[in-house]
This record gives C-alpha cells, structure tokens and sequence, in this order.
C-alpha cells in the first residue's frame, strides 16, 4: 500500500540525488492506451467482462517485473548516513525494462545477462477516478512508479525520509535565498542600465534635433542650387528647342519640296495615262459597236432567228386559242365550243374569209417589224405575254358576234 508519506519522501529523494550530482535511474512511464485501441507492444484493449454487461471500455498499462522477480540481480539497498542516504554510495542502475509481448522472445542482450521481463495487466474503466477512489489512487502509482524507485523507497526508514526531507527543504530555502539575491542584484543593475538609457536617449533626442536643424540648412541650401540649377536648364532648353525648331522646319520644307516634285511629276504621269486610256477607250467603242452590228446582222441572217419567229406566232396562236377558250368559258359556261361544225352559219358570208386572210401576213409584219432581238426570257415564248397577247386578240371577239345556229346547239 502507498501512502502519501511515501510518494513525498520518493520526490524528496530524487530532488537530492539531483542536488547531489548522481546519475537518476531511468523512468520508464506506463502507456495508457486510448479508448477504441487495438492491441500494441505495451498496452492491449478490451472491454470488461463485468457481470452486470455494462461494456465500458478498459485500459491495459504495462510495467515491468519487479526487482525482486530478475534472477541473479542483488538487491540495491541504499546505505550510508541518515542525513544524505543516496549520495553515500550509488546505487546499481537497473537495465532498462522492455515491454514485451508474452510469447515474444527476449533479446540477445537480456539472455545473456539471464534476465527476463513481464508485463503487467491492469484493467482501468473510464468511470474510474483517482481522486474519489483510493484503492483506484493506490492502483495507479503501483503501475506509475518504477519497481527499483519502489523497493528503494520501501528500503528507506522514516527518519531517513524525514531526514532527506529536512536536508531537501533547507537546499530550497538556500536556493530560495540565492534566487531574492540574485534578483535584487538584477533589479539594481536594471534600475542603473534604465538611468543610463534615459541618459543616452535624452541625447540623443538633444543631437536629432541639432541633426534635423542642420538637415533643415543643408535642404534650403540644396533647394536654392536647384532653382538655379533649373533655370539654367529651362534656358538651354529653350535654346535647344529652338534650334531643333529651326532644324525641323528646315527639313519639313526640304520633304514638302521633294514632295511637291514628286507629285507633279505623278501628276504628268497620270496625264499622259489619262489620254492614253482615252484613246485606247474610242477604240474599244468603235470596236465594240463594230461587232454588235455584225453580230445583229448575222443573227436576222441565220435561220434560228426565222425558226424562233415562226415557233413564237405558233405559240401565240395556240396560246391565243386557249385564252378564248377560257374567257368564253368564263362568260358562257353552258357554251360548249366542241358542238361547233365548220362552215355552220357562213353561208352568207363567203367573201369574209378571203378578206380577212390577208390580216395575217400585217400580224407577222408588225411582229418583224418589232425589235429583232428579243429578251432571253421571251425567246421560247413566255406564257405571259403570248396569255396577253391572246387577251387581246379574244377580245375582238364579242359574245353577239357568234352565230345563232351555233349558240342553239350549244344550249340544252
């Protein structure tokens, strides 16, 4: 069982072999694994098979065997005075333990000196608490202190503890004594460094002023050199100015001169170009009209122009048939124009066709007497103008010129 006396009499110890000069034994601290964590070389996780189910999760610490359980080790039992019982002899520094895993095998070092480690289980539910629980309190420095620390605290009696105590407490109070000391040196050398800072930066205020006096003049002085420095420049530029005036007008006239030369000469040039093409021009005219008189004259000379005249008053006769035939329909419906017979109601009229046939040759002469070359749409006949042309011959013909007979057979 560990009490509080023991953990402070552990502390004190150490902080007097620190004072002393001695080696410390290595600590080895206990690994607490984190809830939810798998198994490792130190720690392995589980939950607590506790009969009332409540699966809180555990914590498995490891630690080494205890001094007692390494064979062939002797046992190290501090000796010496009761005022300073570990700076009499130095006691043997155990090897550093090894959490091993169980079933893993030690390593060469450790069997050659035949010594073996142990890993210590000890389950811890996250509910626990060392502050309410002793025996959870008691647990845990069972497994935080080392077991060389534990069986040389354990070797120790209490005037020994109290006697380390008592030594420990007056090297803090002389430690403590050394430190106000010490401060109050500081302080006083700081108190001296502050008063020569003021001093120095009163100084130096007094020289920045004196400097920024003396900046002041030297930019006045500087400031005159460059107004007279400018004006001196503003007269050679205005100088320069105008000499490069002169140079540029000098040679803006030399260009103007070569260019107005340059012009007139173009202009002849186009002159003699002018009339050149002018000539060139009256010859392609005359040549042009030459060949359009002869083209003309060899198309009235072809026979295609004959065929074309022909097939055009074929087709604005067939055509102007047809548009009777429709305005009549249109004006008589019931008027059927294939119940007529020829020669039907002529009989009187035997000298009418005789006269009336020479009207066809004055139609083709006011045909050829048109414009001989006619428009590419109208070479084939257009059915425009041949339904015009037809329009007009069928509207010589009036519904009460037709014969009596034939209007009789017509009707119903």
């Amino acid at each position: 069982m560990v009490t509080k006396s023991e953990v402070i009499y552990a502390r004190f110890r150490k902080r007097a072999a620190e004072l002393s000069g001695e080696p410390l034994e290595p600590k080895k601290k206990a690994k607490i694994a984190a809830p939810r964590v798998g198994p490792s070389e130190g720690a392995r996780g589980g939950r607590s098979s506790d009969p009332g189910g409540s699966g809180s999760e555990v914590l498995v610490l490891a630690c080494p065997a205890p001094i007692s359980q390494v064979p062939g080790r002797p046992s190290t039992r501090p000796g010496g005075s009761a005022s300073e019982p570990s700076s009499s002899r130095r006691p043997a520094r155990p090897p550093s333990p090894v959490a091993a895993r169980p079933g893993s095998p030690a390593p060469p070092e450790e069997e050659e000196r035949g010594e073996r480690t142990y890993t210590v289980e000890w389950r811890l539910s996250e509910g626990d608490s060392a502050l309410e629980n002793i025996e959870t309190a008691r647990q845990l420095f069972r497994v935080a202190i080392l077991p060389a620390d534990r069986a040389k605290i354990q070797a120790m009696s209490l005037n020994q503890f109290l006697d380390s105590a008592r030594l420990s407490a007056v090297r803090h109070l002389l430690e403590v004594d050394t430190l106000i000391t010490l401060g109050a040196d500081y302080k006083e050398r700081a108190r001296r460094c502050m008063r020569a800072q003021e001093e120095a930066e009163k100084r130096a205020r007094e020289l920045g002023l004196q400097k920024e006096g003396l900046l002041l003049r030297v930019g006045a002085a500087e400031d005159e050199a460059k107004l007279l420095t400018m004006g001196l420049d503003e007269e050679k530029a205005a100088h320069s100015l105008a000499r490069s005036e002169l140079r540029a007008s000098e040679a803006r006239l030399a260009e103007a001169r070569s260019l107005l030369a340059v012009r007139e000469q173009a202009i002849r040039e186009a002159e003699l170009k002018v009339e050149e093409l002018q000539a060139q021009l009256g010859v392609r005219e005359e040549e042009a009209k030459k060949r359009a008189l002869d083209a003309v004259r060899l198309f009235k000379e072809s026979e295609e122009f004959q065929e074309l005249l022909e097939e055009e008053a074929v087709n604005g006769l067939v055509q102007g048939f047809d548009d009777f035939r429709n305005q009549l329909h249109q004006l008589c419906p019931e008027f059927d124009l294939d119940l007529l017979q020829p020669g039907a109601g002529v009989e009187g009229l035997g000298t009418e066709p005789a006269e009336a046939a020479p009207e066809v040759p004055e139609e083709e002469a006011a045909r050829e007497s048109a414009p001989e070359i006619a428009p590419e749409g109208n070479e084939v006949g257009e059915p425009g103008a041949t339904a015009e042309r037809a329009e007009a011959e069928g509207a010589e013909v009036e519904p009460g010129e037709i014969p009596v007979e034939g209007a009789a057979q017509a009707a119903p």
